[in-house]
């Protein structure tokens, strides 16, 4: 109603502006008149388009229509770290590379499995869940123009050495700059690894139409209580991204155990 509502005088409890003061005031007092836009500082201006323009668009999306929550966990990376070099190196000696996201995919691919909902897309004009058949998790990857998800498709169906190689490459395009059209459809679940950067504990938007995003941070050793006692251990901070409408808390939080339970005892993870 373009109303000052300093201008009115409310005459609800402490002076509460109610709907009928709105009214009335609007009735017989002047419209105040729209604030204008202040000036815009000097400065370089740089169009919005290319990857920067969709990544635009897309968290715009996600940010109006998902309702998101966000569980946050601490995870003892051990045995993880130590899989995790085990097979750096043993790569590294047949002339090929073992990308540490490798697990962390492998993780969440048998963990969605095992909670299919997180596996599945909202179609709110039909009122429908989409539970997907095939595990694509996107590997969300920044770049000098943005961030963009390269997916790897069927996750939950190569062996680990296949699995290595096709996180190595959609990474590597990415990277270069080199991604091709059909590596970034298809996705259902996103996995975001912020340790190379020492990234830590965040919130994340969830990219539709998928319904989770999970995020790693840096393994930094933190001093935890094991049997009574007071001792320094590898941590890897985790985050638990999911859309409210289709998971609910404790969904969420088995999904989380879930997860945990398999980075925790690599061994679970076909190593």
């Amino acid at each position: 109603m373009n109303v000052d509502l300093a201008s009115v005088r409310g005459t609800g409890p402490g002076g509460r502006i109610s709907a009928e003061d709105l009214k009335r005031h609007a009735e017989t007092g002047t419209p105040a008149p729209a604030a204008a836009a202040g000036p815009v500082g000097a400065g370089r201006r740089v169009p919005l388009r290319g990857i920067r323009k969709r990544m635009a668009e897309t968290m715009a999306v996600s940010g109006r229509t998902i309702p998101h929550v966000t569980g946050f966990h601490e995870l003892d990376a051990g045995a993880f770290a130590e899989v995790a070099a085990r097979l750096r190196d043993e790569a590294e000696s047949k002339g090929t590379r073992f990308p540490f996201d490798t697990l962390l995919v492998r993780g969440v691919a048998i963990a969605v499995r095992r909670h299919p909902i997180f596996n599945s897309s909202l179609d709110d004009a039909r009122g429908e869940i989409v539970m997907h058949d095939d595990v694509n998790i996107g590997l969300a990857t920044a770049t000098p123009d943005g961030l963009i998800v390269p997916v790897v498709k069927r996750a939950d169906r190569l062996d680990l050495w296949h699995l290595a190689a096709e996180v190595d490459r959609v990474a590597s395009a990415a990277r270069d700059g080199k991604t091709s059209v059909s590596d970034l459809q298809g996705g259902t679940i996103t996995i975001s690894n912020t340790g190379a950067w020492r990234g830590g504990q965040g919130t994340s938007l969830v990219r539709p139409p998928e319904v989770a995003l999970i995020a790693f941070g840096r393994i930094e050793e933190k001093a935890v209580v094991r049997d009574g006692k007071v001792v320094a251990r590898p941590m890897l901070p985790m985050s638990v991204t999911f859309d409210h409408r289709l998971i609910d808390g404790e969904a969420g939080l088995s999904f989380a155990l879930t997860l945990r339970s398999l980075i925790e005892d690599a061994a679970q993870l076909g190593t």
